[in-house]
């Protein structure tokens, strides 16, 4: 391991070099988040060859209405099925209320790290 030589106080210190990675290197942080990227492609594949199925169980269970009904939102490759005005303001509700709770815990998380922070620093 290469060190470096500092002077402190009139005497010499050894401290090992700083592990830089090399120059092109993926860091942990951008191979984080191409493992998310990846993830997320094969979910959406997932849910993309399953969509048939998805429909077909949403039509059984009636969360979705068949082409028949008077549709506000029609779901695509779904055959014409999709929304009416009711299931399309549960949707939006459920969809607003899960933003909401990310919201919340993205605040509470970075309240957090900032009073863990503040902590270190005295």
């Amino acid at each position: 391991m290469p060190t470096t030589t500092r002077a402190v106080s009139g005497d010499t210190m050894e401290r090992p070099a700083q592990n830089t990675p090399p120059s092109g290197a993926v860091s942990d942080d951008e191979r984080g988040q191409l493992f998310l990227i990846a993830a997320a492609f094969v979910a959406f594949g997932g849910i993309g060859v399953a969509w048939r199925r998805i429909t077909a169980w949403l039509l059984g269970h009636d969360v979705i209405l068949p082409a028949s009904a008077e549709l506000v939102v029609t779901l695509p490759a779904s055959g014409g099925a999709g929304l009416d005005l009711t299931r399309l303001l549960v949707a939006v509700a459920a969809g607003l209320l899960l933003l909401a709770f990310a919201v919340s815990a993205i605040a509470k998380r970075r309240a957090r790290r900032a009073h863990e922070e503040q902590g270190q620093v005295r």
